[in-house]
């Protein structure tokens, strides 16, 4: 019987081989065909519909990761993107949910125009294009299966919604590097020592973490470093004091204003974390999706 440790990297090595099939190049937008804002535009539509049907995560992930497929697989006309995308998370939540809906009833708790029958069309067009495989090797089932044994999976929610709705990341990388990059990244805010604890998976997947985590660290800032109101703005300034920070790229170093108007820099100092699960509180708390 297999521990977690080597379940989780034959899941891998799994995820990788399929990945190798399913990620070759794309087909390039064209004249007459969505582009790279309409495809995120379309991913948050497909974010928001899976809220209001309370799916999970892995539905609206999964969904995500179909459109992607279809428009790197066949030129998608702007006009049909969203019925596309309703296929998409259509299909998804087939895969993934326990219940099963009726076409109709799915069509109109969406609000949407689009008949029972022009959406089953859609979904064996999607089907085809797919050689009938949906459950495809996503950003998502990379990251699970990365997150899990490090009980890290409740940091996962805010930043999937923010990372599959960026076709600047999405479209450049692999899902599993996008997954390994996530989670060195979770790693870092707990330990300076994130690359020895995922050489492993590193080794597995065959992917160059750097560029990757860079990109990332952009969307981390903007989904849990949530930007100041107008109110606290315009609050007085409190007494100087020294104050030290540590984001999830590590401890920083942070400039305070004495009464004489120069800034001294403070430097936080961290305590290294030896097991390698994401519990401190330094990393960022979860945040409702």
């Amino acid at each position: 019987m297999e521990d977690g440790f080597t379940s989780t990297n034959t899941l891998l090595v799994s995820l990788c081989e399929r990945e190798h099939i399913f990620y070759g190049a794309g087909q390039m937008p064209g004249d007459g065909v969505i582009d790279w804002s309409c495809r995120d535009r379309e991913a948050a539509w497909i974010c928001s519909a899976a809220r209001r049907l309370c799916l999970c995560a892995d539905s609206f992930t999964l969904a995500v990761a179909i459109l992607d497929r279809v428009i790197y697989g066949t030129r998608v006309l702007t006009k049909y993107v969203n019925c596309v995308a309703a296929a998409c998370l259509s299909l998804a939540k087939k895969l993934c949910e326990d219940h099963e809906e009726d076409a109709s009833l799915y069509l109109q708790r969406l609000r949407l125009s689009y008949s029972s029958r022009e959406l089953k069309r859609m979904e064996l067009r999607i089907l085809d294009l797919l050689g009938w495989d949906a459950y495809l090797p996503s950003f998502d089932r990379f990251l699970v299966a990365l997150l899990k044994p490090m009980c890290g999976q409740w940091l996962m929610s805010p930043l999937r919604f923010a990372i599959v709705c960026d076709s600047s990341v999405m479209s450049q990388f692999a899902p599993s590097t996008l997954a390994l990059s996530v989670v060195s990244l979770l790693i870092e805010a707990t330990s300076r020592q994130w690359m020895s604890a995922i050489q492993v998976q590193i080794k597995l997947c065959k992917v160059n973490l750097l560029c990757c985590r860079e990109r990332l660290s952009v969307i981390w800032s903007r989904t849990f470093m949530p930007s100041l109101s107008l109110f606290e703005l315009l609050l007085p300034t409190s007494e100087p004091s020294s104050v030290s920070s540590t984001s999830c790229r590590g401890p920083k170093s942070m400039a305070t204003a004495n009464h004489n108007g120069q800034t001294n820099s403070a430097v936080g100092s961290s305590t290294v974390v030896a097991d390698v699960v994401i519990t401190s509180p330094r990393a960022p708390q979860p945040t409702p999706c």
